[in-house]
């Protein structure tokens, strides 16, 4: 092997852990070499923050302690579709809410009173609330205030008797509650006899079948009849399994805007932060009795190119082991390289000491 390209792998190699590899490598390889390790670099720690909205699904609001959301849900709609009313979703991703065939307009009554309620009557309290409303920002009231309306329903435990003043909270619960609206869909779970929020999701309904009655489909479970009463676990889980397929799919703009921000935002903030590093190297390399000061800029931006594999690699393995701190490894790790080899081989002393 030649000595020249024993002495650039050593480089290319070397800069994962050698700062001085690094610096021999921005000073003597090609320009674009300097730029694909900056993507790699860059591009690395973003892989777990992909990887964990990749398994993020907004089923996942509703599945675990759901507070016998599974049972409710399918009273309610089970009822719901007794009494002759339908969601249906137009062409353009509004719902529309009928009963008996005429459409619901727009009223402040109906807005704030639950079109169905589940009550325990073992424990005498109401636990599911459902509301529909077709407010919209500027409305009065808007799609906020009803949210904030239903969150403010407290009864006192073991009662469907609504709070007073004289209550105090830890004596009272908060059912819970889903929103249906033109433009999505918003759930808030509770937990059981209590005013603590365990849960909150929004979706919406960009990618739900148009002219589809919605209680029809989340109550149609394969070999089985529509009940009048629902007493069967088996068709519970059917249903329950049919709200959870609608809640990915409600959830899909949600994720894709998820992708979007981890895989632009993040980018840009860990290639501005390289970049903000080579400057920083070039003005602590100006002095004048600094021997580094024969740098140029651009070999000073260079020089963190090579330095910023380590970091995006060590990050996408933290990020994979401690997912919810995903974001801030990448930035931790390549301030702590630029500082090492700002006070090492950087360094006027160490390089005079040398």
């Amino acid at each position: 092997m030649r000595q020249n390209t024993k002495y650039n792998l050593k480089n290319i190699f070397g800069s994962t852990i050698s700062n001085q590899c690094a610096i021999d490598a921005a000073r003597t390889l090609p320009w674009w070499s300097s730029l694909i390790v900056l993507l790699l670099g860059v591009l690395l720690p973003i892989i777990p923050l992909v990887v964990v909205v990749a398994n993020t699904h907004g089923s996942n609001y509703i599945s675990n302690l759901n507070y016998g959301l599974d049972r409710d849900l399918t009273s309610l709609t089970v009822k719901l579709h007794n009494e002759k009313k339908e969601f249906k979703v137009d062409d353009q991703k509004m719902l529309h809410y009928y009963d008996n065939g005429t459409e619901q307009l727009p009223n402040t009554e109906q807005d704030l009173t639950p079109i169905a309620t589940y009550t325990n009557t073992s424990e005498n309290q109401y636990e599911l609330n459902i509301f529909y409303t077709r407010r919209e920002v500027g409305d009065t009231p808007n799609l906020d205030d009803i949210y904030n309306h239903a969150r403010g329903l407290k009864y006192v435990k073991g009662t469907i008797t609504p709070k007073t003043d004289t209550d105090k909270d830890e004596d009272c619960y908060i059912p819970s509650f889903i929103i249906f609206h033109s433009k999505g869909i918003i759930t808030a779970l509770f937990k059981h006899n209590s005013i603590t929020a365990v849960s909150s999701y929004s979706g919406d309904w960009a990618c739900t079948e148009s002219n589809k009655d919605l209680i029809t489909r989340m109550l149609t479970v394969p070999g089985q009849e529509i009940p009048t009463e629902v007493k069967s676990l088996e068709y519970i889980n059917g249903v329950f399994t049919n709200y959870k397929a609608l809640y990915d799919e409600c959830y899909i703009t949600s994720i894709n805007r998820m992708y979007l921000l981890n895989t632009t935002v993040y980018f840009g903030v860990y290639l501005g932060l390289v970049l903000l590093l080579g400057l920083l190297i070039f003005a602590l390399t100006r002095g004048k009795n600094n021997p580094n000061r024969y740098l140029k800029w651009y070999q000073c931006q260079f020089i963190m190119y090579w330095s910023c594999f380590a970091p995006g690699l060590l990050a996408m393995v933290f990020g994979f082991l401690l997912a919810q701190y995903a974001m801030m490894f990448f930035i931790v790790f390549m301030g702590l390289r630029a500082m090492w080899m700002s006070m090492r081989q950087l360094s006027a002393n160490y390089q005079t000491a040398a």
